[in-house]
């Protein structure tokens, strides 16, 4: 998952058992959550909260983004948890609409 405002990009291993990040370019990689992780799957982000599903647990967890530290399950008993998105206007980056005045001068819009 991509964090906007820090320009960070996060990915989980099950495998390896871990979740780090780095910046968008690769560098400066760190360990976020390292060590018992069943098999974590999809990541999502809202504000500093990490959140994501575990495919062994059936469940998703959450902790800090930053430290890796109050980790918590926040839901549980899920039959196959796929994929996890947070939506919210905040997550969103700010970007231009050539289309938002006038329909950018297009006729077929």
């Amino acid at each position: 998952t991509l964090d906007y405002d820090e320009q960070k990009l996060y990915w989980a291993d099950a495998k390896l058992s871990f979740i780090h990040k780095s910046n968008l370019d690769g560098s400066h990689r760190q360990a976020v959550v390292k060590g018992s992780l069943p098999h974590p799957f999809a990541l999502t982000l809202f504000g500093d909260t990490l959140y994501w599903t575990d495919w062994n647990t059936h469940s998703i967890l959450a902790c800090n983004k930053y430290t890796g530290e109050d980790r918590r399950e926040v839901y549980s008993n899920i039959f196959s948890p796929m994929d996890i998105h947070a939506f919210n206007q905040q997550r969103q980056p700010n970007a231009s609409n050539p289309c938002g005045n006038h329909n950018g001068g297009c006729s077929h819009l």
